[in-house]
């Protein structure tokens, strides 16, 4: 199997550029939306995100199931034509979630519920056969760290575009329902023209080793998955993973007002968030080969426990959260992009176990665990928000409710890579040797 060129992978990069600037939008700021200026009640908004969640997690299983089922028609390959196909439908979408209509109460809700839902059904027709490409493009050890590298450098890129743009362009606008139209729209444009570059420089080389219209038998397909011990480790890290990246993004900017007093230097822990992965960009495929992809996710959950836990027992400090931060989300940093690389594989182990594959299937489960994250985080922040006595319309909180933010800030996100850590450790089972072996065979097997 030839080797990936630079433009694929910075093509498939370039597809979680799109992704994550419509999804850090709604992850990081659609909960002070509905609270500060659509005038949702906090407890509504946790609840609304749980339902979604709930929602696009069935509707992420479904769409793996019929990814699988689903003929190639031509040449683009099997996944790529969803990318082209379903952009418009997120951005559109991605725009309405942020706009405010002046309904009454029950009719703001009715809006949120709608918007919220249609967006995430949109935003599962694009990133189900996404996150399936990885594992269709190479089987190939350092590649495949290299695709996890550039989708992680996409993510976070795309993670720091609505943290530099959002609160500027806010700020130019009198009445912050329009910025809000603005700035979502000029990210949408963003976007689109990541997504379009993404289809055009990716290419898949693996394909099924069976006929494409061979029924998937529901039994191998649920071997696949509960017989799958590195995917149920990656599942369940990632929900740790995901649940400490989430809260993090959503309670820093209450966390940045109130308990550091500093909202004009947001922008900044959104570049201290990036720089980790291009630092380990040039390095970790390397890291991957000398001591594996599961040793590096244990150590790096560990550490960024520990700094997390740091943060949370030293004063409130500007300079000493952004710099406890920085070196915190170096380490949180290596599983999370690491995590990535074990998807693939643990699509192969599938393969491995039931000589069936099921990318978009085994995906879709993965998918899954992390809509069961968001879900958790968003039910955290939002019923956090009231149980620790948060009112919007206050311009200081008190000492008890700026404890609440920091706790939500920084100590569940250390609970969360503590967890993760311990899941590595006894779940995630595939070990270098093991991993080489299961390639081995599958190479034997599959089709010429």
């Amino acid at each position: 199997m030839r080797k990936l060129t630079t433009w694929e992978k910075i093509g498939y990069g370039a597809g979680d550029i799109a992704n994550s600037i419509t999804y850090t939008a709604t992850a990081m700021f659609l909960l002070v939306f509905y609270t500060d200026v659509l005038q949702i009640p906090a407890y509504q908004a946790g609840i609304l995100f749980l339902v979604a969640r709930i929602y696009d997690a069935v509707a992420d299983v479904l769409m793996g199931i019929y990814i699988d089922k689903r003929k190639q028609k031509n040449s683009a390959g099997k996944f790529r034509p969803f990318i082209l196909k379903g952009c418009w439908p997120i951005l559109f979408m991605a725009v309405l979630v942020f706009t405010a209509p002046n309904f009454g109460d029950t009719g703001k809700i009715v809006w949120a519920y709608i918007t919220y839902l249609a967006w995430g059904m949109a935003y599962t027709f694009v990133n189900i056969p996404y996150g399936s490409l990885a594992a269709a493009m190479t089987n190939d050890l350092r590649d495949r760290a290299s695709l996890s590298i550039t989708r992680s450098i996409g993510s976070k890129t795309g993670a720091i575009i609505p943290q530099i743009l959002v609160l500027p362009i806010l700020s130019l606008f009198a009445n912050e329902k329009y910025g809000w139209i603005t700035v979502t729209t000029l990210m949408a444009v963003i976007s689109y023209m990541c997504y379009v570059f993404c289809y055009k420089n990716t290419t898949e080389q693996i394909k099924h080793g069976k006929p494409e219209d061979e029924k998937i038998d529901t039994k191998i397909v649920i071997k696949s998955i509960i017989y799958n011990r590195p995917f149920l480790g990656v599942a369940f890290a990632s929900v740790a993973t995901v649940t400490t990246w989430m809260i993090n993004g959503t309670m820093a900017i209450y966390y940045f007002k109130y308990n550091l007093d500093a909202q004009n230097w947001y922008w900044l822990k959104g570049i201290l968030s990036v720089l980790p992965t291009f630092v380990l960009a040039p390095i970790v495929g390397f890291l991957v080969y000398k001591y594996g992809n599961r040793n590096l996710a244990i150590f790096g959950s560990l550490i960024a426990s520990i700094f997390f836990t740091t943060i949370m027992v030293l004063p409130d400090s500007i300079y000493i959260y952004l710099t406890l931060f920085f070196l915190g989300f170096i380490f949180f940093t290596i599983p999370d992009t690491l995590l990535w690389m074990m998807v693939a594989d643990s699509v192969d182990y599938g393969e491995w176990i039931t000589d069936s594959r099921a990318e978009g299937i085994i995906y879709a489960a993965y998918s899954f665990m992390r809509k069961v994250a968001q879900a958790l985080a968003g039910l955290v922040a939002g019923f956090g928000l009231t149980i620790i006595g948060y009112d919007s319309n206050l311009t200081t909180q008190s000492d008890a409710t700026m404890f609440g933010i920091k706790f939500l800030t920084n100590g569940v996100p250390a609970i969360g890579m503590l967890i993760a850590f311990l899941i590595f450790i006894f779940v995630y089972n595939l070990t270098p040797a093991k991993r080489k072996q299961m390639i081995t065979d599958l190479i034997a097997k599959r089709p010429e």
